[in-house]
Formats: C-alpha cells, structure tokens, sequence
C-alpha cells in the first residue's frame, strides 16, 4: 500500500521510516582519521584509544598498521599463514548502550576481524609488502592454502596491512543491502560518547617461529623508528532516517576452544548465546607451541581436515542440516560471492541478504532447549584448537516473537 493509502498512526509511521531509509541509499562520508600512533612491535603491548565522536552515525572502523620488520642471522624456522594480520592480537570495542547497557561489540583476535568481511563479500581488508626495498605489491586475498605474505627470509620487509571493521551486518554489496543495514549503524543516541577501541599487539613470535633468528621492527621503509598504527572511521549520511532509526547493534565475539584435540562424532563444541543470529563463523589449525613469546597467540597452521558435520543444533536437532563442510562453505561462496579460506568455515542465515531472515534465537521457544554448534572432530592433535565466533544482532526492527 503506498503511503497516500495508509491509515495514521502505525501504518503512516511505518512508511515514513521505509521512504526515509530508502531516501539514505548507503550514503555514507568515507573513511577519516581519527587517531595515528606508534606501536613498539618489539614487545608485546596494548592500547586504548579515546572514546569515538558519534556527530554523524558509525558505519565502519578502519586500521591501517605499517613498518618493516628485519630479519638477520638466519630466517624464520616457520612462518603462521595469518603472519602480518596476526600482529594485532585482540581488538576490543566497548560501549554503553542507553537502552542494553554495557556491551562488547567487537572481540576478535586481528587475524579473524582481517578474515571476517571476505566470508560475506568479495573484498575486505588488504596487504601491500615490499621484500628488500622491491615494488610494493598487493597480497591477493587468503584462499587455500593459505600462504603467509611474509617469507620469513633474511633482510627487510616493508607491510601494510588494512583491517576492515564494519559495524552493522554483512548482507552484500549492493543498494538494497545497504539499507537493510542502516538500523545497525551505531547512533549517538544509542552510545553516547561510550565507544572505545582497545587492541593488544604481538611481536616476532607473532608472525612465526623465530627459533635460530634475530628479528627488529622499525618503522616502514626505514632503518630506524617504530611502526605505526592509524585509526578511520567511516560514518554514515543518513539524512532524515538518523531521527527514526529502530534503536540496534552487531556483536561479533571470538572465543578459542582448546579442549577438542581428540577425535570424535558430533561433539557439542560450545553452547551458543540464545540471541538473534546472523552468523558462525569456525576456524581450525594448529597453534605454534615453539619460540613463542608468553602472551603471544598464532596459529602455525589452519586446516579444512580437522572438523565435518559443522552444524548449528536446538536440542540436538540441526536448524540446517550439514552433510559435508565442503559443500556447505561452498554454498555460502556462491550465494555471497565469495571464495574458500582454509581453516575457516563460515555458517550464514543471511544468504538471502535481508537481515530479516537471521535464525531467531531469541525465540522463546528455544528458552530453555540447548543451543549449541556440533561437529565431527577428525583429527587428533594436543595443539589443534577451534575458534568460534558468532555473529549475534540486539535490537533493530525484528519482529517480537512469540
């Protein structure tokens, strides 16, 4: 019914907020600093950064960490696949939301929240790398195998690597997903001036074994200094639908599952938060256990042969039934146009990229089942370790269900 036909009150409301989100069209400012800083990659650290300016409504956040990274005596007995998106351990982003109170957006290890847009979109974060003074190149994005863009060899190594954080859902890429996501942008109404972003950075260990290497980060393409790290973010023009956007958020949490190394059938790897549900996302690989600095984590390998059978379950009957990991990342590929990441295997109930269609967790029905993610362990090893995150929505303009 067009908005000339509606009755006032709810149906008038209703369209007003439709024609006032259709009038945004994803506009949005594009990406602008907000803070740049030095990191002494040397040792391991963290940082907080100071809360965020919500004057117009958050879409994204962007990083961009640079230096060189020097290696002499001899190279790298090993080098992690994930080793320069590695070199951010954690990302945090924490805020006070005025209606569901203290919340944790954004808690990811930086190799994930590097692999996370390209499970959903063809395009992501991005790596440039000079090896001994060459031509600074462009990484191609991580498939199988996943090879590290860092050799490990002796000289220099000048890297660039870009982290793309997007706040709301990951629906797609055109128009009309960009709108589905608008409620999801995070609004000074909503936050007030709460949101910080906290990180903690590894060193050497982080990128590989350095067993038998010595190892100095400086800053890029440079002898001396320290690397550094640059904050955007990127906020959203929304026009007349900022006053009547429906009030939510995205959180995306990663938790490291270090009890399943050995094999088995459709063991319960972790109960799920019984909230909305966009996505899962597992990862799988062996840790590095030799010249590791304390503190440090790193994947030394990522695996599509240690977990089958990955599937979502509410009291030990699959929401969708999964005969084959393969096939199933293979379907995610094709309807989001993406391609396969070894070690991850990416579970979406927003395929038809229309957040609408996200698995209800909230539902009452489910209250008081078991909400959990199931899998078939493969292998056996005393170092194999799953990651689980799940991408989780509060709020927005869902429907109450009974």
């Amino acid at each position: 019914m067009p908005p000339s036909q509606t009755r006032p009150g709810a149906d008038a409301a209703f369209w007003a907020q439709i024609l006032a989100r259709d009038s945004a069209l994803g506009r949005y400012q594009g990406p602008e600093q907000f803070d740049i800083r030095t990191v002494n990659l040397n040792t391991p650290q963290g940082v907080t950064l100071l809360p965020f300016s919500l004057k117009r409504p958050l879409e994204s956040i962007q990083l961009i960490l640079s230096g060189r990274v020097t290696v002499t005596v001899a190279p790298y007995t090993s080098v992690a696949p994930e080793a320069f998106q590695n070199l951010i351990q954690r990302i945090f982003l924490r805020g006070i939301h005025t209606k569901f109170g203290s919340q944790q957006p954004w808690d990811m290890s930086g190799a994930s929240s590097f692999a996370y847009p390209l499970h959903f979109q063809a395009q992501g974060g991005s790596i440039f790398v000079s090896v001994n003074g060459g031509p600074l190149s462009l990484v191609a994005n991580p498939t199988s195998p996943f090879t590290s863009p860092f050799l490990g060899t002796v000289g220099t190594h000048d890297f660039i690597v870009v982290y793309q954080l997007p706040l709301a859902p990951i629906l797609g890429t055109d128009q009309s997903a960009k709108r589905q996501e608008t409620n999801y942008l995070f609004y000074a109404r909503d936050w007030q001036d709460t949101l910080t972003l906290e990180m903690t950075f590894g060193d050497a260990t982080a990128l590989g074994d350095t067993t038998g290497a010595t190892v100095a980060f400086t800053a890029f393409q440079s002898v001396t200094g320290t690397p550094t790290l640059a904050t955007h973010v990127n906020y959203g023009l929304m026009g007349p639908y900022e006053a009547i956007a429906i009030p939510g958020f995205c959180s995306r949490n990663e938790q490291l599952l270090t009890t399943f190394t050995a094999a088995g059938t459709q063991l319960q790897l972790t109960n799920l938060q019984r909230m909305i549900t966009n996505a899962v996302i597992v990862k799988s690989g062996v840790i590095q256990t030799t010249g590791i600095t304390a503190g440090v984590q790193t994947f030394a390998s990522l695996s599509d042969l240690i977990l089958n059978r990955t599937q979502v379950q509410v009291d030990f009957n699959p929401i969708r039934r999964v005969d084959s990991n393969f096939i199933q990342r293979s379907y995610v590929n094709r309807m989001m146009c993406t391609q396969p990441i070894e070690g991850y295997y990416p579970l979406t109930f927003v395929e038809s990229q229309n957040p609408l269609t996200a698995y209800r967790g909230d539902s009452p029905s489910i209250a008081s089942a078991t909400f959990a993610l199931y899998s078939d362990v493969l292998t056996s090893n005393a170092n194999q370790r799953i990651a689980v995150v799940q991408e989780r929505v509060t709020g927005g303009y869902y429907p109450a269900v009974n």
